[in-house]
């Protein structure tokens, strides 16, 4: 049973007679512009806005049944010259424009349904463009004119294949361009709000089919995408295309030269985290790493107290040549056998390793005993370069506080001493 006809065009077989309404009413319908939103515009032969301009254009084709117009015989090299078919829309950087005009000079001279189409087809791509760029298309409109028995007839095709050359440049240092960023597809994804898998896969299917127009590809696009996929900060995430990498290594996973294999496993993968409430999730140890530096944001930083540095040095009435502003005493250690605690004018004292010096408070009291190690584990299972950085943050804050006791005659936080300068 022969398959029944998808739509109007498809199932008018011969030639239009627009004498009649059914036909003229076709017409019409083929020849509107390829943008139906007003506020998207219309295409004004924009690089980045061509795979786009070539969507539309498919399903006008499909609908009014051009394809076979469309598609070309071209020889393969890699086939010894072999005739292969190639459709103009999809591969619009391996058609020679030759090619194209000589088949237009065939239907053309012939008369029949397909010289109707071209016109469709004419009509319909100046009706989709902006007016700067018809003009630009119009100054080199003898490319899509042919002269068929005297008259100069326009032809569609020929019309598409020099609006696809003003906006694309079939040409070696293109390419390169298209792998370049290929190639920088970790920097992509870092520059990429949210890490959004859906957003950074669309950006990798343009560059694809770019240079699946010109007939070419990536050959490490796979590598590519797992270097960025990886670079998303989602640790679980990283874990699952780690996995997934390993067993590709191995020949257990085999993923097409397009990619889409691996973009759809990805895509698979980010959709259902973001379902569950899983994507950039911190870990056990992240939020670990984020309570504490909470924690250190939370302690109150030792304000200078003018009245303590003048108590301090009354009683010599000076300070000494370094500008300390508790006594040289203070920073003389025991010697030997010496006991680690004394009393000085009727204060108790303890020498503290932590602060080197003399302090109102025990070894064991001091703010500095447990602070690094409790930092230390709370960054231990961090990767080396992350333990530096978030342990030295830490540290930096902590520290900080200390020299801000220690530059005064504040010891823990709760105390002040007020010692002689004897």
């Amino acid at each position: 049973m022969a398959a029944v006809p998808r739509n109007p065009s498809t199932a008018h077989v011969g030639v239009f007679d627009y004498t009649q309404r059914t036909h003229m009413s076709l017409y019409k319908d083929n020849i509107e512009g390829l943008y139906e939103d007003e506020k998207e515009g219309k295409f004004g032969l924009e690089p980045e806005k061509l795979q786009g301009f070539m969507a539309y254009l498919h399903v006008r084709v499909t609908r009014c049944n051009w394809n076979a117009m469309l598609t070309y015989q071209v020889p393969n090299p890699s086939a010894g010259g072999a005739l292969e078919p190639i459709y103009l829309v999809n591969h619009y950087g391996e058609i020679p424009s030759l090619i194209v005009r000589a088949a237009a000079i065939v239907y053309l001279t012939a008369g029949q349904r397909t010289s109707q189409d071209s016109e469709q087809l004419y009509r319909c791509l100046l009706s989709s463009i902006t007016k700067d760029a018809f003009n630009r298309v119009m100054n080199e409109s003898n490319f899509f004119h042919v002269v068929i028995n005297g008259e100069e007839l326009a032809d569609g095709p020929l019309l598409l294949h020099k609006i696809v050359s003003l906006a694309y440049t079939n040409s070696r240092s293109m390419s390169s361009v298209y792998r370049n960023r290929l190639s920088m597809l970790t920097q992509k994804m870092n520059n990429t709000p949210g890490s959004n898998i859906e957003v950074f896969n669309t950006h990798v299917r343009t560059l694809v089919n770019l240079l699946a127009a010109g007939g070419e590809r990536c050959e490490d696009l796979a590598w590519n995408l797992l270097r960025a996929y990886k670079a998303t900060g989602d640790q679980a995430f990283t874990a699952y295309i780690t996995t997934k990498e390993d067993l590709w290594k191995e020949g257990n996973i085999n993923w097409g030269a397009n990619g889409n294999d691996l973009m759809n496993m990805a895509e698979n993968y980010y959709q259902d985290a973001l379902a569950n409430e899983k994507w950039l999730r911190a870990s056990e140890e992240q939020e670990r790493i984020i309570a504490l530096e909470a924690h250190i944001k939370t302690l109150t930083p030792f304000t200078h107290n003018r009245d303590n540095d003048r108590r301090c040095t009354k009683s010599d009435g000076k300070q000494d040549k370094k500008g300390r502003k508790w006594p040289k005493w203070k920073e003389e250690p025991p010697k030997g056998s010496e006991a680690k605690v004394k009393t000085k004018d009727g204060t108790k004292y303890h020498w503290c390793q932590h602060h080197a010096r003399w302090t109102v408070h025990s070894p064991d009291e001091c703010n500095l005993a447990s602070t690094p190690q409790v930092v230390a584990e709370a960054v231990n299972t961090q990767t080396p370069a992350t333990r530096r950085g978030r342990y030295a943050t830490a540290m930096t804050t902590i520290h900080a506080d200390s020299d801000d006791d220690s530059k005064s005659d504040y010891d823990t936080g709760n105390e002040s001493d007020s010692g002689s300068n004897n």
